[in-house]
């Protein structure tokens, strides 16, 4: 797994950081009802990209993902284990559909905020569906 420069992991703590604000200028609000972390029930697929990913570990570098089909492998009992690190995708699912093509373009946006910055970083980017695994375990892109 790649690891990331510090200016790196500022730079991904940064954009969540704004994209989060962003969320909360919609007046948007998680209730924690983890619908969005149910993939088996709904549309839903979730996309990172690796530096997503890298970040993920690197602020959770023991993460132990739950088993549970067809849930969010990072969903333990009914609370996100990495919630502060989760990625863009997760972020902006929300269950109130009004919002869902701002929400879709908040996503975009960021995720080619961020591939700018890991090109020019020298990073190799790529995207692909990270969860779930029904054995636990992470598929990385």
């Amino acid at each position: 797994m790649m690891k990331l420069s510090s200016s790196l992991v500022r730079a991904v703590a940064e954009a969540y950081s704004r994209l989060d604000a962003e969320i909360v200028r919609l007046g948007l609000l998680c209730k924690g009802c983890g619908r969005c972390c149910c993939f088996s029930e709904g549309e839903y697929v979730l996309y990172a990209s690796s530096i997503e990913i890298a970040y993920l570990l690197e602020c959770f570098p023991h993460v132990s993902p739950g088993t549970e089909e067809g849930m969010c492998s990072f969903r333990i009992g009914d609370q996100c284990s990495v919630y502060y690190a989760r990625p863009l995708g997760c972020r902006t699912q929300f269950c109130d559909p009004n919002h869902r093509r701002e929400l879709e373009d908040l996503c975009q946006s960021f995720s080619d905020q961020l591939r700018k910055k890991a090109t020019s970083s020298g990073v190799s980017w790529s995207c692909g569906q990270f969860l779930p695994r029904n054995d636990g375990t992470v598929t990385l892109p």
